[in-house]
């Protein structure tokens, strides 16, 4: 602006100053790029302000969901107990987990209509819905979660879990042998195509989650645990994989 005024200063003693008229031109020309400048980054400021209060509001709602789905916990324990009984069949498992299942109707029923609070309680509700004897459903439910709020961990972390469970009975079993010194095991099998196939699918899923912006807070921790164990699990890391499950 001083500058401006100076060749305007020139101009009002020699209108027809040539330098004079540029320099005037030049000045003109870089306080309207300053000002654009200052407009852009004002606005750039502003979306990022925005952007972040929509995130904070967002893990907000998500939290809410995660502490009513960990109110569910001795619910999910039953539906566990019942899925895991090698001594039922898929339709005894489903029989049984009928009435435990409704509690979990009830925290779908309950959630609020936003994406984030639908995504999240979809996601869980997913993993339940595996538990209770349907698991294409489950998955699909999953996957839905991610397309309704692709900022959530949840869907592609719960398909992680699903296949990770997959992939632990795909496992085969070392052979092991007895004598004076007790049983002793062969080495670990080689993992098969379909192991080797399922890996990788696990591993994308993983990378999802872990590049998801909103989690929640507090309890999102935990459940930010279970992701880097599963990646442990992945990397060999055996020990530290099952402390952090």
């Amino acid at each position: 602006a001083d500058g401006r005024d100076a060749f305007r200063a020139l101009l009002a003693l020699e209108p027809d100053h040539a330098e004079g008229r540029a320099g005037v031109a030049w000045a003109d020309a870089e306080l309207a790029r300053l000002e654009a400048e200052r407009r852009a980054e004002h606005e750039r400021l502003a979306a990022a302000e925005a952007q972040a209060r929509a995130a904070l509001e967002k893990s907000g709602r998500v939290q809410r969901v995660l502490a009513r789905w960990v109110a569910l916990g001795d619910t999910l324990a039953r539906m566990e107990g019942i899925f895991y009984d090698s001594m039922l069949s898929l339709a005894e498992k489903q029989a049984r987990a009928a009435d435990p299942w409704g509690r979990v109707e009830t925290f779908l029923r309950e959630t609020p209509d936003d994406p984030a609070s639908r995504a999240a309680a979809r996601a869980l509700a997913g993993w339940a819905r595996c538990l209770a004897g349907f698991e294409d459903e489950g998955q699909q439910w999953m996957r839905e979660a991610g397309d309704l709020d692709p900022d959530l961990p949840y869907g592609p972390m719960m398909l992680a879990m699903v296949g990770l469970s997959e992939y632990l009975v795909l496992q085969p079993l070392p052979s092991a042998s007895g004598g004076a010194q007790g049983l002793t095991f062969g080495p670990m099998p080689l993992a098969t195509p379909e192991m080797a196939e399922l890996e990788k699918t696990i591993r994308t899923r993983i990378d999802a989650a872990a590049r998801a912006t909103v989690w929640g807070d507090g309890l999102a921790q935990e459940f930010q645990g279970v992701l880097a164990a599963m990646r442990a699990f992945q990397d060999g890391r055996l020990a530290d994989a099952e402390a952090g499950l």
